[in-house]
C-alpha cells in the first residue's frame, strides 16, 4: 500500500510539472520592442541638431533603482544634419515629433523650428532622406509628419505655414520626394460640418508628481505592445517649444508608467533621466517626441 501511495504521489507530481511546462509553453511571449525618445535641445556646441535616445523595452520593464543605459544614442547634428544641408540647404532645428510607418521599418522625425522632415532606417538608425516644408506668408514649420497606413505618402502638418504638405513615399525602395503640387492651403480651414475644431472631454487623469518628481511636465506618450507599460516624455527646465503652457519640468527624461485597471489608470514607476548640460551649467535637455517601435 505504501509503495502504491508513493507511486501515485510521484505520478501526480509529474502530471503537475508537465501541466506547468505545457502552460508556460502556451503563454504568449511578449513581443520585443524599443522606446525612442528625442531631446529637442540643440546638439552641444551647435545651434541645430538634437539627440535621439533608443532604449530596449526589456531594460525599462525592470524595477531596479539604477537607470538603464540606452541601447543607442544618435546625434542629430551629425549625419542627419549633413543630409538636410545637402538636400535642402539648411540645418534641421528642434526635433519635435516622431512616428513610425506601419511596418516599423522606418522612423519619420519632424523638426518643428526649421520645417524639416527626416526619414530614418529604423534598424540601422541612419537618415535616408530630408525635405523641408514650404515657406508661406505666415511662416514655415513641421510640427508633425504622419506616414499613411499603406505607406504611399507622408503628411506634414506645416502649422505656422497653415498648410498640409505631402511627401510621396515608397518605404520598400527607400524613395521619398516632396510633392508641392499636393499641398493644401488650410488658412481658411473649417471642419467638414463647418464648425470650429473642438477638443475631446477629459475622462480621467493620472497624478505624476510625487516621490519621483516635483514637476513632471509630461508631453507626448506611447504604450508598450502588451499594454502593461506606457512611456511619456518629461520636459526639462528650459522648454524649447510650447511655453508658456505647462512645458517647464524639473526632471527631463523618459517616464515609465505601470498601466492598471485595464488601461483606465496607472502610476509613474521610473524616470530615466536625460541631460544636456551646457558649459554655463544650465540644463537644456528638453525631451518631447517619444515612440515605441516593434522589433521583429
Amino acid at each position: 500500500m505504501t509503495v502504491q501511495r508513493t507511486f501515485l504521489a510521484a505520478a501526480a507530481a509529474c502530471a503537475v510539472t508537465a501541466a506547468a511546462v505545457a502552460g508556460a509553453a502556451q503563454r504568449p511571449t511578449a513581443a520585443p520592442y524599443e522606446v525612442w525618445i528625442v531631446d529637442q535641445s540643440d546638439t552641444r556646441g551647435l545651434n541645430h541638431g538634437g539627440t535621439l535616445y533608443i532604449f530596449a523595452g526589456r531594460d525599462l520593464a525592470g524595477r531596479g533603482s539604477a537607470s538603464p543605459a540606452p541601447a543607442a544614442v544618435v546625434d542629430l547634428g551629425g549625419a542627419a544634419a549633413a543630409l538636410c544641408r545637402e538636400q535642402t540647404g539648411a540645418n534641421p532645428v528642434r526635433p519635435h515629433m516622431l512616428l513610425f510607418n506601419q511596418a516599423h521599418t522606418h522612423a519619420v522625425l519632424a523638426f518643428v523650428a526649421s520645417g524639416h522632415v527626416a526619414v530614418f532606417d529604423a534598424a540601422g538608425r541612419r537618415p535616408l532622406a530630408c525635405v523641408r516644408t514650404t515657406e508661406s506668408p505666415t511662416g514655415r514649420q513641421a510640427h508633425a509628419a504622419f506616414p499613411s497606413p499603406d505607406g504611399s505618402y507622408i503628411l506634414i502638418a506645416n502649422q505656422n505655414g497653415k498648410r498640409l504638405e505631402r511627401i510621396d513615399a515608397n518605404f520598400s525602395a527607400n524613395s521619398f520626394a516632396h510633392n508641392p503640387a499636393a499641398t493644401l492651403d488650410l488658412a481658411a480651414c473649417r471642419t467638414p460640418s463647418g464648425m470650429p475644431c473642438q477638443t475631446a472631454a477629459i475622462v480621467g487623469s493620472i497624478a505624476l508628481n510625487g516621490a519621483l518628481t516635483t514637476n513632471a511636465a509630461p508631453d507626448l506618450a506611447d504604450g508598450a505592445p502588451d499594454g502593461t507599460l506606457a512611456f511619456v516624455a518629461l520636459r526639462g527646465p528650459t522648454p524649447l517649444s510650447g511655453d508658456p503652457h505647462n512645458a517647464t519640468g524639473a526632471t527631463p527624461g523618459l517616464g515609465v508608467l505601470q498601466v492598471t485597471d485595464g488601461g483606465r489608470n496607472g502610476r509613474l514607476v521610473r524616470i530615466v533621466r536625460l541631460t544636456n548640460l551646457g558649459a554655463d551649467g544650465v540644463e537644456r535637455a528638453d525631451p518631447h517626441a517619444v515612440r515605441v517601435r516593434r522589433v521583429s
